[in-house]
């Protein structure tokens, strides 16, 4: 059975301690993931939300297969979506996620990255309807 998480955090990747900021940079998780060949772009209507107003976003999709530290070496694939030229004054739009099936194509990618913009939208959904519940 596969699972795909939201990355939180930027895991490192070497189990040796790095000596300089830039060496402790290059072991990451998303930096080996984001200079790995891109597989392609993905582009989507960002729904307005609050004083937001609505924007078409285009992101660039990277994945990159590695081993994470530990007594087990979990081998995961990470994949990010970023949104490489926001508009100005907006925060750029980036997704991680991780997960321990093999992800190889544009396509692979961005079916995991619908399967958890779904989920986010359910999320957003209750915390739209939990709250008007307890008015009732």
């Amino acid at each position: 059975m596969n699972w795909l998480v939201r990355s939180k955090h930027n895991r490192n990747l070497a189990e040796q301690s790095p000596t300089t900021e830039e060496e402790e940079q290059v072991n990451k998780l998303w930096h080996k993931t984001e200079k790995s060949t891109a597989l392609g772009q993905i582009n989507f209507t960002y729904r307005r939300r609050g004083k937001a107003e609505s924007r078409e976003v285009i992101q660039t999709l990277y994945q990159s297969r590695q081993i994470l530290p530990g007594k087990r070496g979990i081998e995961v694939t990470c994949i990010i979506a970023k949104e490489e030229e926001p508009v100005a004054g907006i925060k750029p739009i980036i997704c991680r996620l991780i997960t321990n099936g093999l992800i190889s194509t544009k396509d692979e990618a961005i079916e995991l990255i619908n399967w958890y913009r779904a989920r986010w939208e359910i999320d957003v959904f209750f915390h739209v309807v939990v709250p008007l519940k307890s008015y009732n």
